[in-house]
């Protein structure tokens, strides 16, 4: 597990290549045909390791952890904005 923010930066990083390379691959999930391109969570990754979230960044977390509590499955970018939320401020 991770516990610096450098380190939570190059997973970040590597999330949001990740989602990046996705982005105009659609795939089929549970609510029909859709892009994983999620524009809200790479922007909040930056946000919330630079420790200055914006309100929309705000909501956006708190709407990662419903959808987590439901089940649903995060893709590598959601799991990681919430990992940095979750952090101590001081590491």
């Amino acid at each position: 597990m991770l516990t610096n923010i450098e380190g939570l930066r190059k997973l970040a990083q590597k999330a949001a290549t990740q989602e990046n390379n996705f982005a105009k691959k659609p795939f089929l999930d549970p609510d029909g045909l859709t892009s994983s391109f999620d524009v809200p969570s790479l922007r909040a990754i930056w946000e919330i390791s630079d420790l200055r979230p914006a309100p929309q960044t705000i909501e956006h977390v708190k709407y990662l952890e419903t959808l987590e509590k439901k089940g649903r499955i995060l893709t590598s970018a959601q799991i990681i904005v919430l990992a940095l939320s979750r952090r101590d401020p001081g590491i």
